[in-house]
This record gives C-alpha cells, sequence and structure tokens, in this order.
C-alpha cells in the first residue's frame, strides 16, 4: 500500500537514545499510513544502522557527509506518500500530530502544514511548554521579518516542495528549512497553522542553531537566495521589511 505520509528523518553522528525515541514517536502516529525514511549522511564514528535495524524504516547512507538539506532532498526522492513530514534525529512528534495535521486538509487547498512545539532538555525534560511562535503564516511578509515555521513540525505536499527545487543544498548554514518556506510563500503556497503542541524540540549542546553568528549569516543568506530567485514576489511591503531584516542582520553587534 502506498503511504500518505513520508517521514523524511536525516542522520548524522547521532545519539542512539534519541535517535530510537525520534523514529518510534514516527512509527507512533495513529490511523496515519506512513512510512520513514532515514538517510545517514556519512556518518562513521555512530552510524544509524544498528540503532534502528529493528524498528522497520527504510534506510540509505550516503559515502559522505553532504548536509542536512541534501540528506532531507535524497529521502524525498525516495519518498513514496502524498506528503512529506519532517523530524530530526534529537526531536518527538506526539502521538495523534500527523492526524491531527492531515486532517484539515481534507477538502482544502493547503500545502504547508505546521503546529506549535515544546522545548525539552538533553535528558527530555519539558523547558518550555509552548514555544512563543508569532501570529500564523499567510503570505511572505509574514516570513521575511522571522521564521515562524518550526521544521520539526512541518508537513508539505511532495508535489509543493519539489516545485520548488527542493532544500538547498548549497545552504548548510542550518537555515535551508527557512529558505525552503520563504520560497513555498513566494510561489503563494498556502500555510496552514494549528496552535496546538505537538511536537517536543530539544535543545542541547552541539547545535548549529546555537550558533549565533553562523545563524545570523544562514538566515541573511535565504533571505537574499529567495529574493534573487523571486524577485517580483517582492511588493513595496515585502520589500521594505526585506531591507529592514538584512540591515540587522549585517550589524556588527
Amino acid at each position: 500500500m502506498i503511504p500518505l505520509v513520508s517521514v523524511i528523518l536525516p542522520v548524522y553522528e547521532p545519539n542512539p537514545a534519541w535517535l530510537r525515541a525520534a523514529v518510534e514517536s514516527a512509527l507512533s502516529q495513529d490511523g496515519v499510513s506512513l512510512e520513514v525514511i532515514l538517510v545517514d549522511d556519512g556518518s562513521r564514528r555512530q552510524p544509524a544502522e544498528p540503532i534502528v535495524a529493528d524498528l522497520g524504516v527504510r534506510l540509505f547512507t550516503t559515502p559522505r557527509n553532504e548536509g542536512i538539506a541534501a540528506a532531507r532532498n535524497r529521502a524525498a526522492e525516495l519518498a513514496e506518500g502524498a506528503w512529506l513530514a519532517f523530524l530530526d534525529q534529537d526531536d518527538l512528534w506526539d502521538a495523534g500530530k500527523l492526524g491531527i495535521q492531515l486532517a484539515a486538509a481534507v477538502g482544502n487547498d493547503l500545502e504547508v502544514l505546521y503546529s506549535n512545539a515544546r522545548e525539552i532538555d538533553a535528558d527530555g525534560r519539558i523547558t518550555c511548554h509552548r514555544m512563543d511562535w508569532p501570529a500564523p503564516v499567510t503570505g511572505l511578509l509574514d516570513l521575511c521579518s522571522v521564521n515562524r515555521v518550526p521544521q520539526l513540525t512541518a508537513v508539505v505536499r511532495r508535489e509543493a516542495y519539489w516545485a520548488v527545487g527542493g532544500q538547498n543544498e548549497e545552504n548548510r548554514l542550518c537555515t535551508c528549512d527557512y529558505e525552503m518556506w520563504l520560497a513555498l510563500a513566494a510561489t503563494g503556497r498556502p500555510f496552514w497553522y494549528d496552535g496546538r503542541v505537538l511536537g517536543s524540540y530539544r535543545r542541547h549542546a552541539g547545535q548549529d542553531t546555537k550558533d549565533d553568528f553562523r545563524g545570523r549569516c544562514g538566515t541573511y543568506y535565504a533571505l537574499w537566495q529567495t529574493f534573487r530567485k523571486y524577485p517580483a514576489a517582492f511588493g513595496p511591503a515585502e520589500t521594505a521589511a526585506l531591507q529592514s531584516r538584512l540591515a540587522n542582520l549585517a550589524a556588527i553587534k
């Protein structure tokens, strides 16, 4: 049977306990046919295969580390589901996440679904019960000031994912997901937000997102690439918001 959802799970030198918990949280989704596609992006010290060998996932290994965007694209190329859902190796989904989100898409012209999430620490303890996300995305302007879409909660139609070329593999600055949300908004793809908390984002030492300078550079890159690729999507309001954000990112702090 062709699954409705393909779960995209990139892996690089994973923590065994975290990875296993992430995969199990994907497999625990109720009432949704799915496949889990795990791409081990050239791990050497801690390969993923022995960690998930008994969990029934589709596992593929790349010969060298190509970056998280490339790993996600490799998994998306193999995907059979109409929808792609994204889960990183250290995050978790609540049991009913996919069912809640996909129910909203029935009979509606929606292409990007996302929700709220909590934060947990390295040991799985809740440190923030609900992230303080801004208002829902209604268009490109909303995304010019801040990334409003948490990667771990996002579900995207496979056709929409490839319509913008998937994730930019040249972006290795931890913002390839943000760049894709910008591209989807720039091409008029409709977003839908559920304010419920449906997943857990694990904060821990070693995350790329904890590097402020790298994050600022990555955000600048994602915004500039979007403007370069989709200039017609930037009206006066979007252009003003973009200029303000780029100036702020470029300021020395």
